[in-house]
């Protein structure tokens, strides 16, 4: 028989390995599954499997050095378990994003692509349209625009303010219309701000990167100009976009629950409510909060009175109002220019600090749609991995080309030097190849693979059957271990053998010996070894050393370390008894 290390992997040889800190136990284990292996690395390292949370945890690595060792041995481990698998542990990081979302501590963090992808324009074709709006205020054309508008009549809406000229069409009444419009006061830029605005809009124009100062100093320019009608001029820019639907937006709404909660936040740095649209039409609540003047401010919108929430949602850098949420433009705060975002950022108070700390440092975040170059949000990510080097996140980022489409088949070393700018802020990536995968890993997150709900069951009947067998009650151990039985790989095998060795505790030697001989027919290396050393030890004890000896071979040959010595003491004692 070819003895292999069977997957799935059994939670308990995972315990004892991490434990006990057998590294080329580890090693194997995540060989022959590292979705398990991995995932299980990852809530060690985080304290779950000891019951606590981040912040206890963190208290206690502060003050247990030994623990400490133990958490950085682990994080090594992961580290090279990682290196080692390459792409196969894209599933291993999925299944932790599933875990937490199965469990509500799931963070979604959505960048400026998800706006992107229905139409509405990046930071950058954001900065440049409310410049070339200010390029345009007060020029020929935006008079020539509004002689022709005031021609008609009707309400006319000029830098925030509204009016209203007749409609009459006599001589009279368009004359006193067309003095209004060469008279309506319109802001302007002064020469050097419309040279300095022309230059920006044509730096930008000529550039992609969302890292660049041009960038900032770029959006202080619009403030500066626009100031206090700003925030009106960017929702003008905004409300004249054309939106085209996409899937991304459902899938976010798909994994939008009330009860159970599986999202506990989203987090996003749109300005748009187009989240918000998809979760209402899938038929759930929420609440929407930002930031005005420094004090985060919340609201349900209208018509969500009569729905339970199923999620909260944070706009860190605020939100242009629409139909429904009715608020203020201008008592939104808007972090889009430098000044702004060292006023957001910069304080340790600051509610976009605090927002962020809170979320970053206390649960599983799943960025997705950015490009991950705000230096703000970014030094945030540093600063929570530096404090807790075993605290992860994940991300959704896009495959450079040079790379092809096949994320998959990326060799090791490859997905090293691709990962390797993002160690630094704790981000395991999930690399796409195209962006329209992003909706189906979403889906694949939210859905739980098909037998991961029996497995789950098994493990906890294997779990109450440990806990009855120490109370001594044999009786309900015995029932758990019959539950546990049928599943396949490792945790059926181990199950099949501690029933076997109950069944002979109790007297029932039939019973045990088929059982013991069922987990040796399994090809697990561990576990059919036991069960062949403990088989020969009952049957020579039976009287039966022919079939006593067979068993010890078997358990030789599975070359596991505790059935081999086991074996070895058996075979001397049948040799007195031959």
């Amino acid at each position: 028989m070819r003895f292999q290390d069977t997957a799935p992997v059994d939670s308990y040889d995972l315990r004892r390995a991490v434990g006990g800190r057998h590294e080329s136990w580890l090693r194997r284990l995540g060989r022959a599954d590292p979705v398990t292996t991995l995932a299980f690395l990852d809530v060690s390292m985080r304290g779950l499997t000891a019951g606590y949370d981040a912040s206890s945890f963190e208290a206690l690595l502060s003050r247990d050095d030994a623990a400490r060792a133990h958490v950085e041995w682990l994080v090594e481990m992961d580290a090279a378990l990682r290196l080692e698998l390459g792409a196969r542990r894209r599933d291993a990081d999925v299944e932790i994003l599933r875990a937490a979302y199965l469990a509500g501590d799931l963070v979604l963090v959505v960048g400026a692509g998800a706006g992107m992808a229905a139409g509405l324009p990046g930071w950058r074709e954001l900065v440049i349209r409310v410049l070339r709006r200010a390029l345009w205020y007060g020029s020929v054309e935006h008079r020539e625009e509004l002689r022709e508008a005031a021609a008609r009549g009707g309400t006319i809406g000029v830098a925030g303010s509204t009016y209203v000229l007749s409609t009459a069409q006599d001589a009279r009444a368009r004359a006193e219309r067309a003095k209004w419009a060469e008279r309506v006061e319109l802001p302007v830029l002064t020469g050097e701000q419309r040279a300095l605005a022309q230059a920006t809009v044509d730096a930008l124009s000529s550039q992609e990167s969302y890292a660049s100062e041009l960038l900032l100093a770029a959006t202080q320019v619009a403030v500066d100009f626009w100031g206090d009608a700003f925030n009106r001029e960017l929702t003008w820019v905004l409300g004249g976009c054309t939106l085209r639907r996409n899937r991304l937006h459902p899938a976010i709404a798909r994994m939008v629950r009330p009860d159970p909660p599986r999202v506990w936040a989203i987090l996003t740095y749109n300005f748009d409510t187009l989240i918000e649209s998809a979760v209402l039409e899938s038929g759930h609540g929420f609440t929407v909060s930002c930031c005005d003047g420094g004090h985060p401010v919340t609201t349900r919108g209208l018509g969500l009175a009569q729905l339970a929430d199923a999620v909260e949602i944070h706009h860190v850098h605020g939100l242009v109002p629409n139909a429904t949420f009715l608020r203020d433009p201008a008592a939104v705060d808007i972090v889009f220019s430098a000044e702004q975002f060292e006023r957001q950022y910069g304080p340790d108070n600051a509610w976009t600090r605090r927002l962020q700390t809170a979320y970053f440092g206390h649960a599983p975040a799943f960025i997705i749609g950015s490009s991950l170059q705000d230096r703000y949000a970014v030094d945030q990510l540093v600063a929570v991995h530096e404090r807790r080097p075993w605290w992860h996140h994940c991300a959704a980022l896009a495959l450079p080309r040079e790379h092809g489409s096949h994320a998959g088949s990326l060799a090791a070393e490859t997905l090293r030097g691709l990962d390797a700018p993002y160690e630094r802020m704790g981000l395991r990536v999930l690399w796409l190849a195209d962006r329209e995968e992003l909706p189906d890993l979403l889906d694949e997150i939210r859905t739980e693979p098909h037998g991961r709900a029996e497995r789950l069951a098994a493990e906890a009947a294997m779990a109450h059957a440990e806990r009855a067998h120490r109370a001594g009650d044999d009786r309900s151990a015995g029932e758990a271990l019959e539950e546990a039985v049928s599943f396949e790989g490792t945790l059926g095998t181990r199950a099949t053998y501690m029933l076997g060795l109950l069944r002979d505790q109790q007297g029932a030697a039939e019973p045990a010996e088929q059982l013991l001989r069922r987990a040796m027919a399994s090809g697990d290396r561990e576990w059919s070894g036991l069960a062949g050393s403990r088989l020969g030890y009952i049957l020579a004890e039976a009287g039966r050393l022919g079939d006593a000896r067979e068993a010890y071979h078997h358990a030789l040959a599975t070359e596991q370390s505790t059935a081999t010595a086991e074996a070895h003491a058996g075979l001397k004692r049948l040799a007195g008894r031959w």
